[in-house]
């Protein structure tokens, strides 16, 4: 079998290098007419490959690579090819910066780049880029950076003669300098210590460590300068004078205040001030104090001594204690400068204010006030006057006064006035609450009737002033004894006769403090009507007719309600019934007259039952013969008295009558009937009473 060799593709490429790192392969590989390559590898020699045809692959080392490419074709045919390329060495870019590094002051870089070692070349450029907009060329610049970051990336780029560069970037921190401030307190005055207030800034930089004051007051000598942070300085004139101020933080940043602050110093006012002759109380002071030409005073302070102040010119004071005060006036005038000056002022005593009055106070009783004012011991003089006002717009001069409060309010304001012989005056206000007393009610049940109890139900309010306990109630009807009175809460009372009685109710708190219902109200009970009837007697089916006999005994009567007594009732004034039983029924009847007074009244009522018949008959066989018939008939009320017999033959006997005026003693009826075809015969053995019951019965035809 014969074997065909294919021809097999050729492996070829170039390659270029730029950027001294990347290197730009081109495939060049051929394969025969009718196949064409269908995967390449490359292996770049530096552990990295690739499947792409023309790859560009970054060298991250320099040095010679042998870079290997293997293509395969359609048929399956491999070749490979090997080639060598040598990358180029960069140059090392790299720096150091001055390690201090205040905001503001100049950096100092040194330039510390190299190329790698056993490659020819050497660095030839440098480019700064200081991040804030600024650039150099200089191997190692120093550069004042702009702007207000403390924070700044700066990049240094330098090229070797082989054309290949390198770069490095570094952050560079800048320590905030402090700021330096101060202000002045107070005015600044003659012969006056002027207080500086460091008002500096750390700035982020660091803690402040050192201040260095300088007063530009030669004169004033050693004092001329201080370290302190806050220092007080007493200068030798009026000025002016320049104050310089270097601060210094803890990484040694410093700063001076420019330009330098200058103060001038002016004259200052003299205090002084006088008060009143009568000193009590109150104490009224007046200023005296001067001020230079030119100036005007703009404030005052009064320290009183006693925790008072004040900021009014020529004030008034109220000591609520005496004795003796140091009492400091300072003055401030429009060019800042102050003066103060302390005089003793000595106060008299005034009168102590005291009362008392009674704990349980009820509205609208009166109350007892009790005077105990005094003057403070080792005082001569006394109380010579005294004057209440009790909060309700009366007053009283009496020094132990009783007062009777309005019960428009609860709690009154009374202020106690006193005056001592010295003219001294004090008072005292306490409050004086009220118990609210209760307030008295009731209602009645109604009607009111005679000879029916009467229900008082209480309708006393509490008013706040506690739980009431106590009811007291007068009927106003003497003739019912002693159930004329009660002290339970809801009575009942049957009052002895008609006409108009007085209720008085009087109620008493848990506080003790009482209230009468006033106008005291009044009652008038009337009289009941009587009640009565009548009714006829009637069969059982028949209507039994009512009549009203009743008496209003006041107004007239208004209503009447009926109860038969068989579950049937009538508001009617004489009205009818029909029962459907016989016997006795009991009927009530109540009445109501216009006063709303009802009286009932009952009575039995008869309903006669109806008479029942009945009989038996003896068996017959034959016309003509004989029937028997006996009355077995009866009656619920009363007795038979007449009887009827239609023995359907057209033969009737009856009626036959017995006695009405007794009732009936002897056998029952009985009646003896002869049937023949053309007549009939009856024989009747004994008197009976009336049948009203027809009983049908049959009898046989005999034929002779």
């Amino acid at each position: 079998m014969p074997v065909v060799i294919t021809a097999g593709p050729v492996a070829l490429f170039t390659s270029t290098i730029t950027g001294c790192d990347t290197a730009h392969f081109s495939n060049q590989s051929t394969t025969p007419i009718g196949t064409n390559i269908i995967s390449y590898s490359w292996n770049f020699g530096d552990g990295s490959s690739s499947f792409a045809s023309s790859p560009v692959h970054i060298y991250i080392n320099y040095g010679t690579f042998e870079v290997k490419l293997k293509i395969v074709n359609s048929n399956g045919c491999v070749d490979s090819v090997l080639q060598q390329i040598t990358i180029t060495p960069k140059p090392v870019a790299d720096f150091s910066i001055s390690p201090l590094r205040c905001t503001g002051s100049p950096v100092n870089f040194t330039d510390q780049s190299f190329m790698p070692a056993g490659f020819l070349g050497s660095i030839t450029n440098w480019f700064w880029d200081f991040g804030d907009g600024n650039t150099s060329t200089l191997p190692n610049p120093t550069h004042v950076f702009s702007g207000t970051s403390t924070t700044y990336s700066v990049r240094l780029t330098v090229t070797a003669t082989t054309g290949c560069k390198g770069f490095n970037e570094k952050l560079i921190t800048f320590v905030p300098s402090p700021v330096a401030d101060f202000t002045e307190s107070g005015a600044l005055c003659q012969n006056q210590m002027v207080q500086f207030d460091d008002l500096s800034q750390p700035n982020g930089g660091g803690s402040l460590l050192s201040w260095s004051w300088n007063f530009g007051d030669p004169l004033s000598g050693a004092s001329n300068t201080s370290t302190q942070q806050n220092p007080a300085h007493l200068f030798s004139g009026t000025g002016p004078y320049p104050i310089m101020l270097i601060v210094t933080n803890s990484t040694g940043c410093s700063d001076t205040l420019l330009p330098m602050p200058t103060v001038s110093l002016a004259a200052r006012p003299v205090a002084d001030f006088t008060t009143s002759a009568t000193r009590c109380d109150t104490v009224s002071f007046t200023d005296n104090s001067t001020t230079p030409a030119g100036t005007t005073l703009t404030s005052y302070l009064w320290n009183f001594g006693d925790g008072g102040f004040s900021t009014q010119t020529s004030p008034s004071h109220i000591y609520t204690t005496y004795g003796t005060f140091s009492v400091k006036l300072k003055i401030v005038n429009s060019n800042g400068c102050a003066d103060s000056v302390v005089q003793q002022v000595t106060v008299n005593p005034k009168p102590v204010a005291d009362f008392s009055f009674p704990p349980v106070r009820c509205t609208g009783s009166s109350v007892s006030f009790t005077d105990h004012s005094f003057l403070p011991p080792g005082f001569t003089g006394y109380i010579s006057g005294w004057l209440w006002n009790f909060g309700d717009g009366t007053t009283s001069p009496l020094q132990s006064p009783s007062h009777v409060f309005p019960v428009t309010a609860n709690t009154y304001l009374v202020r106690l006035t006193v005056t001592s012989t010295t003219g001294c005056i004090g008072f005292n206000e306490k409050t004086v609450t009220l118990v609210p007393s209760p307030v008295a009610n009731f209602t009645e049940s109604s009607p009111l009737c005679q000879n029916q109890s009467v229900q008082f139900s209480d309708l006393s309010q509490e008013n706040g002033g506690g739980n009431i306990q106590r009811w007291n109630w007068n009927f106003g009807d003497p003739l019912s004894g002693a159930y004329n009175t009660s002290t339970i809460q809801n009575p009942t009372h049957s009052f002895s006769g008609t006409g108009s009685f007085n209720i008085s109710l009087i109620v008493t708190n848990a506080n003790g403090c009482k209230d009468t219902l006033l106008p005291i109200p009044q009652i008038t009970l009337n009289a009941r009507p009587l009640s009565n009837f009548k009714a006829d007697t009637v069969c059982q089916g028949s209507l039994t007719t009512f009549t009203d006999l009743s008496i209003p005994n006041s107004g007239t009567i208004i209503a009447r309600l009926w109860d038969f007594g068989n579950g049937q009732t009538s508001t009617a004034p004489n009205p009818t019934n029909l029962y459907a039983t016989s016997g006795v029924f009991i009927v009530k009847l109540t009445v109501t007259n216009t006063n709303g007074c009802a009286k009932d009244t009952t009575k039995q009522i008869l309903v006669l039952g109806k008479p029942v018949s009945a009989f038996t008959n003896s068996a017959s066989n034959c016309a003509g013969d004989s029937v028997q018939f006996v009355d077995l008939s009866y009656t619920p009320h009363g007795w038979l008295q007449e009887w009827t017999w239609d023995f359907g033959a057209g033969t009737i006997v009856g009626p036959i009558v017995f006695p009405t005026n007794k009732p009936r003693t002897d056998a029952p009826l009985n009646i003896s009937a002869r049937f023949r075809s053309d007549s009939a015969h009856l024989l009747i053995s004994s008197p009976a009473m009336a049948l009203v019951q027809i009983l049908p019965f049959s009898l046989p035809i005999c034929l002779s």
